[in-house]
């Protein structure tokens, strides 16, 4: 992807101008030439929006952020099942097809923050101008360099004799300069675009239509009863750690990773109930009416309740030396008769039956963790401090 040689085209467009004109401090003693009045600071965000669209136009996003892209190798080293590759690739055309939607909402945001109020004001009349088409040549093309008409010039000069017009293109010279600070703000958006397409396909999936599916008759009802009481106390998080723990990987982010694991648990805490639901879908062909309800009589006890502290314990790996007084009359009674000790003989194969729930699993809670993952991210975005602009991010320092 040539995030940086984006960058490096802000400042071309007035570089040119910067050389003959007055400097920052001098245009701030120079007389203000007649603009638009400057707009309510509520607008400020609706200023930079314009700007950032009348910039970016004629930007061919597919091409610039498929350059060089290599989602397989990607896959490879994030832990992303191979069965999503195909998926993932159609998410990252999407994406780039409609790139724009992300990215230029995240630019307006950095814009509304960067730029002044008066300097909003300022750029936005210069961007519905000649100049601004002028500008706007060098986004769809960073290779070339249009020459600039006298009337471009004229635009420029007039700008730059008012502190708003010179501020504005001051900074945008600046931006110019560091073209690592947009690529800070860019990178990011395209990512979380990109993973919430990703959900979506995902969520559209059979594996993830089937993993909806609701209980039809009694035996599915019940078995569900028995699953929720037996694994009420189990944590799911660790299964969705491992699932995700690799998925996100951003240099500009390393934090992600965390947030994205944070998700994950949130999610599962949240949704325990619906993995309890999906794994007595796909295991209500391995038991009878008759072995369910049998168990479900004796987890319903007081005792019964003992069998699932029982369980969660050796989900975690903590497993008592000793049995509980009440787990072991609970497990006497199920024993009583020939359903009963079906159902537990059954159940002593849990983790082995439940692998065929793995699919479905994951495939209606990963897109959910996804959501909530670029919820909380893009948050995190819009409340970024700005990037600062230091000589080691200029090109060629």
């Amino acid at each position: 992807m040539q995030w940086s040689r984006l960058g490096v085209v802000l400042g071309l467009a007035i570089a040119a101008a910067l050389a003959q004109t007055p400097t920052r401090a001098e245009a701030q003693t120079l007389t203000q030439a007649p603009t638009r009045q400057p707009p309510a600071s509520s607008d400020a965000d609706a200023l930079a929006s314009d700007i950032t669209q009348l910039m970016f136009r004629d930007v061919d996003w597919r091409a610039r952020m498929l350059a060089g892209a290599d989602l397989d190798a990607q896959a490879a080293r994030s832990g992303m099942p191979s069965a999503w590759t195909p998926v993932a690739k159609q998410a990252l055309l999407d994406e780039a097809d409609y790139a724009g939607d992300d990215i230029d909402p995240a630019i307006a945001r950095y814009f509304a923050r960067y730029f002044s109020l008066d300097e909003l004001a300022a750029g936005d009349a210069l961007m519905h101008g000649e100049a601004g088409r002028y500008i706007a040549q060098f986004y769809s093309d960073p290779t070339q360099r249009p020459a600039p008409t006298d009337s471009v010039r004229q635009a420029f000069s007039q700008a730059l004799a008012t502190p708003a017009g010179a501020g504005f293109l001051h900074k945008l010279d600046d931006l110019g300069r560091h073209p690592a600070v947009l690529d800070d703000v860019a990178k990011p958006a395209f990512a979380l675009g990109f993973l919430d397409r990703l959900a979506d396909l995902l969520a559209d999936s059979d594996a993830a239509r089937s993993a909806a599916a609701q209980p039809q008759d009694e035996l599915q009802r019940d078995l569900l009863e028995v699953i929720s009481i037996l694994m009420r106390d189990v944590d799911y998080t660790g299964f969705f750690d491992k699932t995700l723990g690799g998925a996100v990987s951003l240099p500009e982010r390393p934090e992600w990773l965390e947030l994205m694991k944070r998700s994950a648990v949130d999610t599962a805490a949240a949704d325990h109930h619906e993995v309890d639901r999906i794994v007595a879908m796909s295991l209500s062909g391995s038991f009878t009416l008759d072995e369910v309800d049998t168990a479900l009589a004796v987890l319903r006890t007081p005792e019964g309740a003992a069998i699932s502290r029982e369980v969660a314990a050796a989900a975690a790996g903590h497993a008592p030396q000793t049995r509980s007084r009440d787990d072991v009359v609970a497990t006497q009674r199920m024993e009583q008769t020939a359903a009963g000790r079906a159902f537990m003989n059954k159940f002593s194969q849990f983790g082995r039956l439940a692998q065929s729930a793995h699919p479905q699993i994951v495939a209606f809670e990963v897109p959910r963790i996804l959501h909530r993952f670029v919820e909380q991210a893009e948050a995190q975005e819009a409340s970024r401090p700005l990037p600062p602009m230091t000589e080691e991010q200029a090109p060629g320092s």
